[in-house]
Formats: C-alpha cells, structure tokens, sequence
C-alpha cells in the first residue's frame, strides 16, 4: 500500500506538469489538443521515470537502465494512445477538451501502475 501511495505522489508531480504543459499549449492555441498531449505526456514521462525508479520501487527486474527505460517507453506510448484515444472519444461526444484529458489521465495512471508493477518492478 505504501508504494501505490508513493506512486501517486510521483504521479501527481508528473500529471501536474503534464496537464500545465497540455493546458498551455491548448488554451494559446499554440497547437493541436493531440500535440499538446504528446508534449504534456513526454515531459511527465521523464519525471515520472526517474522518481519511480528511484523513489517508489526499491526492487528492479532488469539491470539495465536502457531496456528498463526502452520497456517503460513503449508502456508509456500504449498509455500515450490510450490516453489520446479517451480525449478523442470525449471530444466527440461534446465534452470539454480539459476534462476530457483529466478523466484520460486518471484511467492512464492505472494503466501505467499495473503495467509497470507487472513488467518492470517487484
């Protein structure tokens, strides 16, 4: 129980920043909703990375930095779809662009704990 609370601090951090980036880009009309999502999620995905690995799981199944960052990249980008995916469908059926993506990131912070704790770490 208390990984899963320091995963959500960790992803508290990352999706605060991921939804500012997201937020900014949207609200300037500096890009598509679908970039500002690409933009958003990388920079969380690099926070998140390096304060998972350091800070919620103390048992790592592979030794290797580089497949350990190649695997939670390519969870990251199933997430990633998903998450563009549920902001889409939501979109489309009227809802606010900044709901839409709050709701897909709470669906995709699920996602990425069980994928993770599943595939990466003990």
């Amino acid at each position: 129980m208390e990984r899963i609370k320091k995963f959500i601090y960790v992803g508290i951090i990352a999706t605060l920043v991921d939804y500012v980036v997201y937020s900014l880009l949207v609200y300037n009309e500096i890009v598509s909703y679908t970039v500002a999502i690409i933009f958003g999620y990388s920079i969380g995905f690099v926070i998140s990375f390096f304060f998972t690995r350091n800070y919620v799981f103390s048992k790592i199944k592979i030794n290797n930095i580089h497949h350990e960052f190649f695997i939670i990249l390519l969870i990251s980008i199933v997430g990633l779809l998903i998450n563009i995916g549920i902001v889409y469908i939501l979109i489309s059926s009227n809802i606010n662009s900044y709901i839409a993506r709050a709701i897909a990131i709470l669906i995709v912070f699920f996602f990425n704990y069980f994928t993770r704790k599943g595939f990466i770490y003990a």
